[in-house]
């Protein structure tokens, strides 16, 4: 048996997401900080933020694992007006959750993913690393991964 490679998936999930045609001109990192300016954006950061066991599990040779990674997934949008910064960050989160949708294992890396909801686009205050001049919105993408790890 081989140990999961939790980092190999992000990757994947992110060549995955990559090689979307409608996600094309959208620039993507995996556990970074998020870039910002008119032409680092739309960005989306993938992160994997937990990993949970199914419940009443026995830890025991010959048997298998269930957990449940859970992702973060970012959308971030800069643009010098409110409106058009809404309007892109809603059609790359619906652009990015379709993908999504598109390849539910994770080329077989996982059994299958569903989508949890996250957060509508939302203003991001200036300040703190954040544009003077324009606006960032940010919208968020959960979603969850079934992955089996077996000893046989």
């Amino acid at each position: 048996m081989q140990a999961p490679d939790y980092y190999a998936i992000e990757l994947e999930l992110k060549a995955l997401l990559e090689s979307d045609e409608t996600l094309q001109g959208v620039a993507f990192a995996v556990e970074e900080e998020v870039m910002f300016g008119m032409d680092m954006t739309p960005w989306i950061g993938l992160y994997m933020v937990d990993r949970i066991s199914a419940q009443n599990q026995f830890l025991a040779a010959n048997q298998k694992q269930v957990y449940h990674l859970q992702w973060s997934i970012w959308v971030f949008v800069f643009n010098i007006e409110l409106a058009p910064a809404i309007q892109e960050c809603s059609r790359v989160t619906g652009l990015l959750e379709i993908a999504l949708m598109n390849n539910s294992t994770i080329s077989n890396m996982v059994e299958f993913s569903y989508l949890e909801g996250g957060t509508l686009p939302t203003r991001v205050p200036n300040g703190n690393g954040m544009p003077d001049a324009g606006v960032v919105i940010c919208a968020e993408v959960r979603l969850t991964s079934e992955l089996i790890i077996s000893t046989t």
